[in-house]
């Protein structure tokens, strides 16, 4: 198994719309977890949430255990 390419998710979040402190947050929150880049990716990209509230969502199923 190969190693994740977090600069090719960082890409896709940044045309996703994440910025400044958001993308922080959002590759601080996934790492190498391709899962939650692909919750928060989902979330914006389908119109459901800004980065921030993708962000506050997937933090909050994090927290309960989830993804």
């Amino acid at each position: 198994m190969g190693e994740m390419d977090v600069t090719g998710q960082l890409r896709h979040l940044e045309r996703a719309g994440f910025a400044g402190c958001a993308l922080d947050r959002a590759v601080a929150l996934a790492g190498s977890r391709r899962l939650v880049y692909a919750a928060l990716l989902d979330m914006v990209e389908q119109g459901a949430a800004t980065p921030e509230e993708a962000l506050r969502q997937v933090e909050r199923r994090l927290a309960g255990g989830g993804l």
